[in-house]
């Protein structure tokens, strides 16, 4: 009996230290950006799409890829020793960027947000499929979640930003409110 209470402490003590879970491998960060330093047009799969990382004062930043790689350029040259580094920690949620000295220039749009309260608390007790649950529709054709459009804007993007934390990037159209959600996995 000890020895079966033993075996399940020990399973469990496993599985509640578990690392983080990758949003973005590193391979699949260099496969994205292998262009960038070269300054030509690169991978596409999310060069453009929403990203999203942490401040330093704890709020949510949503840019793109090449504005990353502007603040890389900018700031963090000399913390890390290539940009792939800087964007699997930055992506991956381990390091707190900080954006108060504008360093990419003023003619970039990166949003700064603060996560909605009622979605956090969704996203806490029921995860992901809660969220989907209560604000997204599957289209199967696609294979990718469509945001209800009854959804209340100022929560799209703490909605997204669960999204990305479970390997979905963020597509909106230009002229109809639409927000898909796609897997990192069916590039």
């Amino acid at each position: 009996m000890k020895r079966r209470i033993f075996f399940i402490l020990l399973i469990v003590s496993f599985g509640c230290c578990s690392p983080n879970k990758e949003i973005l491998t590193l391979s699949e960060i260099k496969q994205i950006s292998q262009n960038m330093d070269n300054n030509s047009v690169f991978d596409p799969k999310l060069a453009f799409y929403r990203i999203y990382t942490i401040g330093i004062n704890d709020s949510i930043y949503m840019l793109n890829l090449q504005q990353l790689h502007k603040i890389y350029e900018n700031n963090y040259t000399r913390e890390f020793a290539d940009f792939n580094d800087f964007a699997y920690e930055a992506l991956n949620q381990r390091i707190k960027i900080n954006y108060s000295d504008t360093s990419i220039g003023s003619n970039e749009f990166i949003r700064r947000f603060e996560l909605m309260p009622d979605i956090t608390n969704i996203y806490k007790t029921e995860g992901l499929k809660g969220l989907i649950n209560k604000y997204c529709k599957y289209d199967e054709k696609r294979e990718n979640y469509t945001l209800l459009e009854k959804v209340e804007y100022k929560n799209v993007n703490t909605i997204s930003y669960y999204f990305f934390l479970n390997r979905y990037y963020t597509t909106e159209s230009d002229n109809i409110f639409k927000v898909t959600y796609t897997s990192f996995d069916k590039w």
